[in-house]
């Protein structure tokens, strides 16, 4: 189940650049979102960024088990705190809003 919501995922945000780059209509909605809300989209961007990492670790071991400095944590291990801490932020403190 977790091998079909990644996949989705990152089809998710294959399309969406791809639609961007393709129909000009659609790239100026999304920037003008970015413009709009330019801390909630960093946040956002980085979590789905981690979370893809996350994931392509877990089922790509040879990407995920490249170490993080001298600290001994891999790097699908800090992408997985990264997700389950947006996760937390979200819960807790209702931030940012889903529309």
């Amino acid at each position: 189940m977790g091998f079909i919501f990644g996949c989705l995922l990152i089809w998710i945000i294959a399309h969406t650049i791809v639609t961007a780059y393709r129909d000009k209509g659609e790239r100026k909605k999304l920037f003008d979102e970015m413009r709009q809300e330019p801390l909630e989209t960093i946040f956002l961007t980085t979590y789905s960024s981690a979370f893809v990492i996350f994931f392509i670790g877990i089922f790509i071991p040879a990407l995920g088990e490249v170490e993080v400095g001298d600290t001994g944590w891999r790097l699908w291990q800090v992408a997985g705190v990264v997700s389950f801490g947006r996760v937390a932020v979200q819960l807790f403190c209702g931030w940012p809003k889903l529309k």
